[in-house]
């Protein structure tokens, strides 16, 4: 099946008996993706039909074991680990498993799938790499953390290591 028939097939979704792929593809971006990251501080460095391609192409490509880098994403290697491990602390694995609650009637991501663990992961790692860090207010919350450890730090440069009072 080629991408296009397997976007046009219909299937299940609990909100409206069937529907396209592409069409549950853009209601979970917009209605689900979109809202979460936003709610945490975070926006996108693409447009909204952009982050939809993108999401297809993971569910597509993914036949069962987490792709993570071999789907072309763009990556966020400028900003540091700590701003990768500041996200994964923001949205924490129980605020996803929140999330896919509310998309498990869906058979591509559903843990009752052989793949839907998987495109999950993918997904949540798709979501880091399209967004736009400069513009994110959780980005001033990790400089304000890494100046704070930078400043602290300073001030007990020289010190002793053993100082007893």
């Amino acid at each position: 099946m080629n991408s296009e028939d397997w976007l046009n097939e219909m299937i299940w979704c609990g909100f409206s008996d069937y529907m396209t792929r592409r069409a549950i593809i853009w209601r979970f971006t917009k209605y689900g993706l979109v809202p979460l990251l936003k709610s945490h501080g975070y926006t996108l460095e693409v447009d909204m039909k952009e982050m939809s391609s993108g999401i297809a192409t993971i569910l597509f490509h993914n036949w069962g074991h987490t792709l993570l880098t071999p789907v072309a994403v763009s990556r966020q290697d400028d900003y540091s680990v700590e701003h990768k491990q500041h996200y994964n602390h923001v949205i924490d694995s129980a605020r996803w498993e929140e999330f896919w609650k509310g998309w498990s009637f869906w058979e591509d991501v559903s843990p009752a799938s052989d793949r839907g663990f998987y495109r999950r992961l993918d997904i949540q790692e798709y979501c880091w790499s399209q967004l736009d860090l400069n513009n994110s207010p959780q980005t001033r919350v990790v400089e304000g953390i890494i100046e704070g450890v930078d400043e602290s730090y300073g001030a007990h440069a020289g010190r002793e290591e053993y100082d007893e009072y």
